[in-house]
């Protein structure tokens, strides 16, 4: 996980997270990466 900075420039920070061992579309340890956009409040459930 790593802050990305404002990636889609909407003013807020976004957060980019690495899966390395991630098998996309059956390539094994291709890896994947996220990106989650910040916004100016969010609910986090436990």
């Amino acid at each position: 996980m790593s802050g990305a900075g404002d990636i889609n420039g909407d003013g807020f920070d976004d957060i980019l997270i690495g899966a390395s061992s991630a098998d996309p579309n059956g390539n094994y340890d291709a890896g994947e990466s996220y990106v989650v956009f910040g916004a100016a409040s969010a609910a986090w459930r436990k």
